[in-house]
């Protein structure tokens, strides 16, 4: 039930997924963050510089990644023994209707030797340190890292009956399927269809037999009825679908359209100032229903890890980073138009149960394909001018009160338009947490 202004007791039955502030991806995110700060403490006072990473709030599943360079064993006694690879990938993944509702698999590398885990139940933050240090070949084995033991566990419990493993993630009871409930009608069908094949096949051979035909005419008639039975049941049910709430964060694919950039001669050396005054006309977006907020986000270049900030706003499926940079005594200023090509998507069926003559499905929300259409670009086409405007009239208040004479190119890079809306050109990216391109190298990724 939900209300709004001048009305009470209004139905929600809106058609969307609800959305909570804590949802279980939420939690996957925070999850994430406890493994990221334990690691980070861990190597700090270890005295070790590894490069630590970890995903953006609206990358689902979330996921860190360390990567190190570390000595070689004192064995190899020699001045060019170079170095060898370490590295640990954590992807934390939400199952919310399991026993365990957030699930951890790592995968980590030291030279040749690898390990891993997946959706490990018990994998807390001190496990992810405990992780982080074996791979940097300063620290025991995982504590939680027990393959043997979990196997014989395995296999000794596949032979005893009604004897669950306690390593596996179940489903809750309230949501197992209810086999006998869900299976009445195909056993009532199967067992009509039984009984009246074989009454037909007995009246069929009668001459042989010379027997009366009444008891297989019952048969049949039992038959029958079984199966009408079961058509009964199986059409009185309703079919009830349970959704897990969605983040309210989405997820992004994005696909650019437009853009515009320049660099700006002589505001360099006052970039706080200019970066404050910008900010505070962008973060201000309320009056066209947008959100904004500053985000940082980083990318790798061949010699070194950079982080910078930008500043986001969200309209609906539109995006729009706009970027503001020192750039020696110059600054560059410069926004990206994005259409966000993904949404959350209820597709992931779990499990069935038959209950109280209700058929339902419980169901994950998981990253899934949005199509842009045409009312998707007029919002991002009206997002980008009102920023665009907005950035023309501060740049130029600016460069007037700074005595800046120069010629400023404010016209917009436009994007095919045709392009922008068409599937096949945008293409599908198969989202995953990071891993290995092989045994000795990462697989590198651009900018979140």
């Amino acid at each position: 039930m939900s209300s709004t202004a001048g009305e009470t007791n209004v139905i929600d039955a809106l058609p969307f997924l609800k959305t909570s502030d804590d949802a279980v991806w939420d939690r996957a995110k925070r999850t994430r963050d406890s493994y990221y700060e334990a690691i980070d403490a861990r190597l700090k006072a270890a005295k070790v510089q590894a490069l630590l990473r970890k995903s953006g709030d609206h990358v689902f599943p979330p996921w860190l990644h360390m990567e190190a360079w570390v000595a070689p064993p004192r064995r190899l006694n020699r001045p060019d023994s170079g170095q060898v690879r370490a590295g640990l990938v954590i992807t934390v993944d939400a199952k919310p209707y399991h026993e365990e509702q957030i699930v951890t698999s790592a995968e980590l590398m030291h030279g040749n030797r690898r390990i891993a885990v997946s959706e490990k139940k018990d994998f807390r933050a001190a496990n992810a340190a405990e992780w982080a240090m074996y791979a940097l070949g300063q620290g025991p084995k995982p504590s939680n890292y027990h393959p043997v033991s979990d196997a014989i566990i395995g296999m000794l419990i596949g032979f005893i009956p009604f004897v669950e493993n306690p390593n596996v993630n179940k489903i809750r009871k309230p949501f197992r399927p209810s086999i006998w409930k869900s299976g009445l009608p195909a056993v009532l069908g199967l067992g009509g269809l039984i009984l009246a094949g074989y009454g037909a096949l007995r009246i069929i051979n009668l001459d042989r037999y010379y027997e009366a035909p009444g008891p297989y005419v019952l048969l049949i008639l039992l038959g029958a009825a079984l199966m009408l039975a079961a058509m009964a049941l199986g059409r009185r049910r309703i079919n009830v679908i349970s959704v897990a709430n969605a983040p309210r964060t989405p997820p992004r694919d994005l696909g650019m359209v437009d853009s515009w950039h320049t660099l700006v001669p002589g505001l360099g050396d006052r970039f706080e100032a200019a970066k404050q005054r910008v900010f505070a006309k962008l973060l201000d977006s309320d009056v066209i229903g947008a959100k904004s907020f500053v985000e940082a986000y980083n990318f790798r270049t061949p010699m070194h890890f950079e982080e910078r900030e930008r500043v986001v706003l969200i309209k609906g499926q539109s995006v729009l980073h706009v970027h503001f940079y020192k750039f020696g005594s110059d600054l560059f200023v410069g926004w990206d138009a994005y259409l966000n090509w993904a949404r959350w998507s209820d597709n992931v069926v779990v499990s069935k149960r038959v209950e109280k003559g209700c058929a339902i499905e419980f169901r994950e929300v998981r990253q899934g394909l949005y199509i842009p259409n045409q009312f998707d670009l007029i919002d991002l086409n009206s997002m980008s001018e009102f920023v665009h405007k907005r950035l023309e009239v501060e740049i130029r208040a600016l460069m007037k009160e700074f005595n800046i004479d120069q010629e400023i190119d404010f016209a917009i890079i436009r994007g095919d338009r045709e392009s922008a809306l068409d599937s096949a050109k945008h293409g599908t990216r198969e989202k995953k947490g990071r891993g290995w391109s092989s045994r000795k190298e990462f697989a590198r990724v651009g900018p979140e």
